[in-house]
């Protein structure tokens, strides 16, 4: 009987997300994840959380680090955590180069940093990590895995070694053309990176997985167009690696006008969905929960509260959770999509869900709660945040355990499950 323990971790860090989670047993190492690691606050909160991450971390490396897409408010601490602490794995959205320039034409705050993450996302995060990052996958859209029995598999038995994250079989990928279509521009950061569809899960020492879901398949757009895009960066790109981003963005709407008109380039707000908990259970024992629970509004008052999800012997009990970022849930049918992708098993044993886009109603269609079968909901926003969380949104979570977390109190939600 093998004896693993869970700990979700949601981090107080005001108008943005920083999530972690690990899982160990008594006389194992943890094996550690993160999920988005930014804030739209002050970066004070931020730093605060990533120096007590640091220190509950000690030596021992985050086995996967997810970033759910490329907004500042998920990703602007992600250079720091990688500075300070080994990354075995990075994830990130596939996101070719010409689609990123749109996200820097839409920000009309942009630095030069962010404009330097834009443009090589994988090679900016190497350069930052230095000896610190491993390997760097990309996750594609695409076919949906195969059907599965709803009775889950049984795992392979866990050992005692240190626990590793085990990636799917795959095709190799051949280097990325000289446009960059994949999404990295130095064919030395190439070396590390690998492209995965979101068809097949991640999984640790046979009793955990990760699954992904990215409903965004990227358009390769015209060969004419990548070159172009391709030649201005070059162009603006200065010997030490910096940009003349001012010059650079000119060229680029110039460029963009003429693809695409007068009216702009929508941004393309694309976000992983990340499902993650056992691979397969004997008997859950508990799972609890340790945050504020509330049904009002973010200005309102909250309190420190402590509860079990579940009780074993009155009913099956679960503990995975399902991470959102900002997808832009929208409609049932977008939902339904990632139902029929994750499966009916890991969709029914969903206990807690990040829900998306820090509670905007225009990324929560009316109703949506029904359509899930979890007990906390969980968001991240700032405490007044004038937009978020809406209050629609709060109306149909209100009896689903609603959680918010900001940049005072955090949530954890603590788990146990046996496996023969």
């Amino acid at each position: 009987m093998i004896h693993v323990h869970s700990n979700y971790g949601f981090h107080p860090v005001g108008q943005g997300l920083f999530s972690s989670g690990c899982i160990c047993t008594n006389d194992s190492p943890h094996f550690n994840w993160v999920f988005d690691c930014g804030t739209a606050s002050s970066l004070d909160y931020l730093r605060k959380q990533i120096g007590k991450y640091k220190v509950f971390l000690s030596a021992r490396p985050i086995g996967l680090f997810c970033l759910s897409h490329f907004d500042k408010d998920h990703v602007n601490g992600a250079r720091e955590l990688l500075s300070l602490q080994r990354v075995d794995t990075l994830a990130m959205p596939y996101f070719p180069l010409v689609e990123r320039m749109a996200i820097a034409l839409a920000d009309p705050d942009l630095t030069d940093d962010y404009l330097a993450f834009l443009v090589d996302p994988a090679g900016y995060m190497y350069a930052a990590a230095g000896d610190n990052l491993g390997n760097v996958i990309f996750i594609t859209g695409g076919d949906n895995p195969p059907e599965t029995p709803d009775e889950p598999i049984t795992p392979d038995s866990p050992d005692d070694s240190d626990w590793d994250l085990q990636y799917p079989d795959t095709k190799v990928q051949e280097a990325p053309d000289p446009e960059d279509l994949h999404g990295v521009s130095d064919s030395n950061t190439w070396r590390g990176v690998r492209v995965f569809t979101h068809a097949k899960p991640f999984t640790v020492d046979g009793v955990w997985e990760f699954m992904f879901y990215n409903e965004h398949i990227p358009d390769k757009r015209s060969a004419a167009l990548r070159k172009k895009v391709s030649a201005i960066i070059r162009k603006h790109k200065r010997s030490n690696g910096s940009f003349d981003g001012d010059n650079l963005i000119d060229e680029l709407e110039i460029v963009y006008e003429d693809e695409f008109g007068s009216t702009g380039v929508a941004k393309n707000r694309i976000s992983l969905v990340l499902y993650t908990g056992p691979l397969n259970r004997s008997d859950l024992t508990g799972f609890r929960i340790f945050g504020g629970l509330t049904t009002q509004g973010a200005g309102s008052p909250y309190w420190p509260y402590a509860y079990d999800l579940c009780d074993p012997a009155a009913e099956p009990c679960k503990m995975s959770v399902g991470y959102f970022g900002d997808f832009p849930l929208t409609s049932l049918r977008r939902l339904n999509k990632i139902k029929s992708h994750f499966g009916k098993r890991r969709w029914s044993w969903i206990e807690v869900v990040q829900i998306p886009h820090h509670g905007s109603r225009h990324s929560w269609f009316p109703g949506a709660r029904a359509h899930f079968e979890h007990q906390a909901s969980l968001i991240s926003s700032a405490r007044l945040s004038a937009k978020h969380p809406s209050q629609e949104v709060l109306d149909d979570l209100n009896d689903h355990g609603l959680m918010l977390v900001n940049e005072i109190q955090g949530a954890r939600f603590l788990g146990h499950v046996q496996f023969e």
